[in-house]
């Protein structure tokens, strides 16, 4: 045990090590992506963001792309990532202490330390209480980031995106709720070659598309420009009258994208001054039909295993992404 950590310790406290005297540096931009779905290798799958896992974990400090061959791990709801990555994520230094079998963490006045499987953290000086337990996983001691990150006064958030998990360490200013924040950051990380290639600006991002702008004012599903897709059309909806009255109260047009099996369909909210948001989108094989009703969309979504209702609160503000929400049954 003791050979097995001073190796995983020694380029964390060497890396800790050049964090002396930087007390009041200003924590970094962190992000890491977790597939949370088997990648799925048919043709129609053009997306960038759909790629096999490497052996080799990508995540970003400030935009810059970093790798390590150990995974994050999914514990009781809770992402754990080895204590490197930890401290990395937060700015902070790190140490071991052997005989306790203990790790600490600081930055600024700031202090965690927890015990290997124990439900406790300390910080400074008082216990608090731990969801999930720090683990040994193949020679590796993994920690729970949002309640070590928290504890150092961070904020860690979760975006389930593309079918993938963002988790995001930023610092307690940023709101990665917002969409402008999260796309901005986003862009800057593995999409960041592919839209600066193209001059392109990133719009939204939903379940299985990213919306973007190029330079001549297209918009892009994906990497396919809208425009150039006959399936691309203006939607009304079996309510065309509920439709007409929303897009002038928010200041939008509604465009729904309906290519041929199996790509999948999207509909969008482009707005007068060039923005745009996705409202709803499926995966491959999936379709669906809509409705707009007041200030929601009523949609049914089919694919193999049946079907299923959602509804959209389209009423919300521009910074804000379209949720959501599964209902029983529509009205």
């Amino acid at each position: 045990m003791t050979l097995i950590l001073a190796w995983l310790l020694l380029p964390a406290l060497a890396w800790a090590a050049d964090l002396a005297g930087a007390e009041e540096q200003k924590m970094p931009d962190f992000l890491v992506r977790i597939p949370l779905q088997p990648y799925d290798e048919h043709y129609a799958n053009d997306a960038p963001f759909n790629q096999p896992l490497e052996k080799r974990l990508t995540y970003y400090v400030n935009g810059e792309a970093r790798q390590t061959e150990q995974p994050p791990l999914l514990e009781n709801g809770q992402i754990l990532l080895p204590l490197r990555l930890v401290a990395e994520a937060c700015g902070a230094a790190v140490s071991w202490d052997e005989g306790q079998q203990q790790a600490s963490l600081s930055l600024s006045s700031q202090t965690a330390s927890v015990q290997l499987g124990q439900l406790i953290m300390l910080v400074n000086g008082v216990d608090k209480p731990l969801q999930t337990a720090p683990v040994l996983q193949d020679g590796v001691l993994y920690l729970p980031l949002r309640a070590v990150g928290e504890a150092l006064g961070k904020q860690v958030s979760w975006q389930k995106r593309l079918g993938q998990g963002f988790v995001i360490v930023a610092d307690s200013a940023a709101d990665f709720a917002e969409r402008s924040q999260f796309n901005a950051l986003l862009a800057q990380t593995y999409l960041a070659e592919s839209l600066t290639a193209r001059q392109g600006r990133l719009l939204d991002v939903g379940q299985a598309m990213i919306l973007w702008r190029d330079i001549e004012g297209v918009y892009y599903r994906n990497w396919v420009a809208l425009n150039e897709a006959v399936a691309c059309h203006d939607f009304t909806g079996a309510q065309p009258e509920e439709t007409t009255a929303l897009a002038a109260k928010l200041g939008c047009r509604f465009q729904f994208y309906d290519p041929p099996a199996p790509y999948p369909e999207a509909l969008v909210a482009v707005y007068d001054d060039g923005d745009a948001k996705i409202v709803f989108d499926v995966p491959v094989w999936h379709s669906f039909d809509a409705y707009i009703l007041g200030d929601c969309v009523y949609i049914t979504e089919q694919s193999s295993v049946g079907e299923r209702f959602w509804r959209v609160n389209l009423n919300v503000p521009r910074e804000q992404s379209f949720v959501a929400e599964e209902i029983a049954e529509l009205p």
